[in-house]
């Protein structure tokens, strides 16, 4: 007979997982992660990735390819990118692929890459860039929070019903 619990790991003091192969990822990277963008759904979604051009200092004329894999690693898309640079990749609820770029603008794509839609996270924004950004979830949707070059927050709780909140500065931040 065999020990149902040979293989279980401990995880703090009462708690136990055990880690099962599902299956081998079947894609071959012909870049390093370290030089790409890279967003995974949640819950074992699509994983996408841009090579980030920007980062290094590279001839202007070579794009950057943002590729799309299933959780597996089968490829799901594959796109040249035509856009301006972007800051940031996640993917909503929705699994819909949300591409922040640097002026402010968010480029919505499908599952296999097909464009959806295009938005603005205003004036503010785009004067002062993006210096980062993040996708996150809510009860109400998936949003995105940007920080300016203003080192200013602004965000939308839920990208389907765009509503864009200019968030407060803090006391530590404010400027002279």
């Amino acid at each position: 007979m065999d020990c149902y619990t040979a293989n279980w790991n401990p995880l703090g003091d009462s708690a136990f997982y055990r880690k099962y192969e599902l299956y081998s990822m079947d894609w071959d990277l012909k870049e390093e992660l370290r030089d790409c963008l890279v967003a995974a759904a949640p819950y074992g979604g699509p994983i996408a990735l841009l090579r980030n051009p920007w980062r290094k200092e590279k001839a202007a004329s070579v794009r950057p390819v943002l590729e799309i894999y299933s959780a597996s690693g089968m490829p799901l898309a594959t796109l040249l990118w035509k856009s301006g640079p972007v800051v940031s990749l996640g993917w909503s609820a929705e699994e819909e692929l949300l591409c922040v770029q640097e002026d402010g603008g968010v480029l919505v794509y499908g599952l296999h890459g097909d464009f959806r839609r295009h938005f603005s996270m205003g004036n503010e924004v785009l004067q002062n860039q993006v210096l980062d950004a993040r996708i996150f979830h809510t009860e109400f949707g998936s949003g995105v929070a940007i920080l300016t070059g203003a080192h200013r927050f602004t965000l939308s709780a839920n990208v389907g019903d765009l509503k864009l909140r200019r968030m407060p500065l803090s006391a530590g931040m404010m400027q002279s």
